[in-house]
């Protein structure tokens, strides 16, 4: 495993924003990444969830309300 995947890695992302789920449904913040991740290249928008699975350490992306 490298640095980038080990568990107390940061994700190699950007925060771009938060997609609504379906009425009921929760909400996903999504982030770019800026180094590839499994089988995602760089650029590719990927979800909080995905980046937790590979074992990255995901900071809060939206602002505190």
């Amino acid at each position: 495993m490298s640095d980038e995947e080990s568990p107390s890695a940061s994700a190699p992302a950007t925060f771009i924003g938060i997609q609504d789920g379906l009425p009921g449904g929760a909400t996903e913040e999504l982030y770019n990444l800026l180094a590839p991740v499994g089988e995602h290249p760089v650029g590719s928008t990927v979800s909080r969830s995905m980046l937790e699975r590979h074992g990255f350490t995901v900071f809060p992306g939206r602002p505190e309300s």
